[in-house]
């Protein structure tokens, strides 16, 4: 008898759990990145931040248009996409619920103007990740230096006497 009830307390914990291993926490924010005319944007950058926590979360949009961001923490969030020749355009604040899907699609204007930088200069000769000073040697110090081995040796002492240096 004893059995019987071991048996019937394990089916109905068993029943009783099921609904709850599928619950979650998180919620997500999904959709689409269309242009003016309705075809999708692939590959189009999408950005999602939480205004509560100020996190942020990059994702690419897929070849066709489709984005998600999974295991979002429940709050409030911003989410702005853009692509090359596009506008950028952003939706918020958006509330996110813990086991909800919500679906955000975007709808991209062309952009008026783009902007290219071209830079004909050049860039000193200047070493910005070293904090020394340094100097050319002339090619008859270094003739001098093979020549007098001594010469080397006072280098690297830091010896500045001309008479060894020549």
């Amino acid at each position: 008898m004893r059995f019987k009830w071991n048996a019937l307390f394990l089916v109905m914990l068993a029943i009783l759990a099921a609904p709850a291993a599928g619950q979650t926490i998180y919620g997500s924010l999904s959709g689409t990145v269309f242009d003016a005319s309705g075809a999708v944007i692939p590959n189009a950058r999408v950005t999602v931040k939480s205004l509560d926590t100020g996190i942020t979360r990059q994702i690419s949009a897929d070849g066709e248009g489709f984005w998600r961001a999974p295991s979002l923490q429940p709050g409030r969030y911003s989410v702005e996409a853009g692509a090359p020749s596009f506008e950028t355009m952003m939706r918020a604040p958006l509330v996110v619920e813990a086991a909800v899907e919500r679906r955000v699609d975007f709808s991209l204007k062309p952009s008026a103007t783009s902007e290219v930088v071209v830079v004909t200069e050049e860039a000193p000769l200047i070493e910005s990740t070293k904090s020394q000073i340094s100097h050319g040697v002339e090619a008859r110090r270094i003739l001098d230096r093979a020549i007098h081995p001594e010469c080397e040796i006072a280098v690297r002492v830091g010896i500045q006497d001309d008479r060894i240096l020549g």
